[in-house]
């Protein structure tokens, strides 16, 4: 019996997070809970993790709709200049991912998401349109604020996997 459509793209983006998180892994990271994250002094993770540490769970923001309640599943903390969110998007056919990644743009340079730096990893053909379009859309600086500070990376897997190889 088939999977519901809804169900598999689960699935496959689950399948798609655990490449990412195995790649931060191996390289010496440990996926500890946010809420750890938050209870913990930095000078704490960086003393017990001096790899680096990946926050997985409710990793909360408040939203451009002032919404509390909105979390990304992952947030990284290396040490104290080079500590990001995660966001990972995997969409192979129809669905509705793309319509997403206009309301995390529009999050991001609204300086929602505390961290300085915001990653976001895409695979998938069917989401390429809309990875090219925030591609763009950063790299226009498209509604962006003139004294915006924070960086957003972009990348496939293969090209995720490259700046951890030289970052980490």
């Amino acid at each position: 019996m088939a999977l519901q459509g809804g169900t598999q793209a689960n699935i496959n983006g689950r399948v798609f997070e655990k490449h990412i998180i195995t790649q931060l892994e191996d390289k010496g990271l440990t996926t500890i809970s946010s809420k750890l994250m938050d209870k913990s002094p930095i000078s704490i993770l960086e003393e017990n993790f001096p790899k680096g540490v990946i926050a997985k769970g409710r990793n909360y923001y408040t939203s451009i709709y002032d919404n509390p309640r909105c979390f990304s599943e992952y947030r990284v903390y290396k040490n104290k200049n080079l500590h990001f969110r995660l966001e990972c998007k995997w969409q192979q056919g129809a669905g509705s991912v793309h319509e997403k990644i206009p309301y995390f743009y529009m999050n991001f340079i609204e300086n929602k998401f505390p961290e300085p730096m915001v990653i976001f990893v895409y695979g998938g053909d069917a989401i390429i349109p809309s990875a090219t379009w925030l591609k763009n859309a950063w790299n226009n600086k498209l509604y962006v604020k003139k004294d915006f500070k924070k960086e957003l990376k972009v990348f496939n897997l293969d090209q995720f996997m490259t700046w951890t190889n030289k970052e980490f």
